[in-house]
């Protein structure tokens, strides 16, 4: 199913100017884009409206090295990025810091990358099971064309480390006010098809 959508948005893409827009494995050769993405992941969390973790240079640095980190480039300059994270052992995988530039928005850069990043987990974790937490319409409705359902937090990996994460979001007193029951994400669990 991934390769079927990918060759799709490959299609579609050339009429939306991005024939210079390349997604691919982020790696140490992109080390010097990861504090730019901290802070553009920052920037919006700060905004409050999607419910953005901050994530560290020093983190994105280790994703890319790991090599379960996804960037989309215009040239030399990032334009897109996100990352895979394994939990439980590999049962389960998350996706996570999914953002593309204001300038870049709506010409399915977030799609691709989504897609890319479900790529490399299913060559990185195969038996895993992807999930991600969103408050945005967009990246719900990106998950929703991907395969992915809406599920009860319980559905989720109980990884204590992985609910850390949500410590920087602006939401996680809303998270804690309910015992860690929902917050004003929708969880959403991928299933294969």
């Amino acid at each position: 199913m991934l390769h079927r959508l990918s060759q799709h948005l490959k299609r579609r893409s050339a009429g939306k100017g991005l024939a210079g827009i390349s997604v691919r494995v982020a790696s140490s050769r992109h080390f010097r884009h990861a504090a730019s993405i901290s802070r553009a992941l920052r920037r919006e969390g700060d905004k409050g409206a999607q419910g953005v973790a901050r994530r560290t240079a020093r983190l994105l640095r280790e994703k890319m090295a790991a090599g379960d980190a996804v960037i989309a480039l215009d040239g030399e300059k990032w334009v897109g990025f996100c990352y895979v994270s394994p939990w439980e052992g590999g049962k389960f995988v998350s996706t996570s810091a999914l953002i593309v530039r204001p300038a870049y928005r709506g010409r399915g850069i977030a799609k691709r990358l989504k897609i890319a990043a479900l790529k490399q987990c299913r060559k990185r974790y195969p038996r895993a099971r992807p999930f991600g937490l969103s408050t945005s319409p967009k990246v719900v409705r990106i998950n929703e064309e991907l395969g992915f359902v809406p599920v009860s937090y319980g559905e989720l990996t109980r990884d204590p480390e992985f609910w850390k994460g949500c410590e920087s979001c602006p939401f996680h007193g809303t998270l804690m006010a309910r015992r860690g029951r929902s917050c004003r994400c929708v969880a959403m669990l991928l299933v294969e098809r």
